[in-house]
């Protein structure tokens, strides 16, 4: 569980946040708070938006779209919940956080989600859809979501695939192994993720496992103002490495991390990286 906040963390250093105006007393019911950065995601991106009444101070919205902030994805904040008179919470919090709550509102639904995996993804578009009572629109965005991860898997399909490594920051950097929605991307690019066979889940890594796993192309989400420096981090690491030397891709998009329904073009992006004089077309 920490380190699923570790990962909530490394977004907000990414981002701004959500901003914090506008309060809509018009939003059709089911009114929405979303204290989850990825679930807020799905629901923008399913263009069920006006539902949402409140988010956290993790979020990114959509430009010119503005929600009060309510609370975190640490902790709930009772008051600020109940001041924007929402029917429904879609967290990712666990629901013993909600007891203080539910005494004071015991007719407001908690709906949490757990959201590791690729199929989570999908699964949850379509759960959202129930919840809004739009549940075509959920089945149609999960069935776009799947379609585009199989596509991606049919076009690298017979490739060699490579060595990779994928990770958050470069010193002693946050590393995802076996099970997570990153580990299913890269096998759907074209690749192999070296770290799912030491371990499953995010992990912090050090410089020594990553020369001894001997990638063939290592991802870096970092800051934009850190990309200069995580390139030179990685030529040195791997300078007296008996290996020859990764090719090293450097991403500062914040949203590699979110899982959230946009990863279907991520992935066919990650397949770019990795294999990237292949004709996909």
């Amino acid at each position: 569980m920490r380190i699923k906040w570790i990962i909530l963390l490394w977004v907000v250093l990414f981002s701004a946040g959500c901003q914090k105006d506008t309060y809509k007393p018009s939003a059709p019911h089911p009114r929405l708070v979303i204290l989850s950065p990825a679930l807020t995601k799905l629901v923008f991106d399913m263009h069920l938006g006006e539902h949402i009444v409140g988010v956290t101070s993790f979020c990114q919205l959509p430009q010119h779209q503005q929600r009060p902030v309510v609370g975190s994805v640490l902790s709930v904040r009772v008051e600020p919940i109940l001041a924007v008179a929402p029917d429904v919470v879609l967290t990712q919090i666990e629901p013993r956080k909600f007891d203080p709550l539910r005494k004071v509102k015991p007719d407001i639904r908690i709906e949490h989600f757990t959201i590791e995996t690729l199929e989570d993804i999908a699964a949850g578009m379509e759960r959202i859809g129930r919840i809004v009572g739009q549940p075509d629109i959920g089945a149609q965005a999960a069935k776009n979501f799947r379609e585009k991860l199989q596509q991606v898997q049919r076009q690298m399909a017979g490739l060699p695939r490579k060595r990779v490594m994928f990770v958050i920051g470069y010193e002693d950097p946050l590393t995802p192994g076996e099970g997570t929605f990153i580990d299913e991307m890269i096998t759907l690019a074209g690749g192999r993720n070296v770290a799912a066979a030491r371990f499953r889940g995010w992990k912090k890594t050090a410089g020594e496992f990553m020369v001894q796993s001997a990638p063939e192309v290592i991802i870096t989400q970092c800051k934009s103002a850190q990309k200069e420096e995580a390139g030179n981090y990685w030529r040195e690491l791997f300078e007296k490495a008996p290996n020859p030397a990764p090719r090293v891709v450097i991403v500062t998009d914040s949203d590699w991390t979110v899982p959230a329904g946009h990863l279907g073009d991520y992935t066919a992006r990650l397949a770019e990286m990795i294999h990237p004089k292949v004709n996909r077309h």
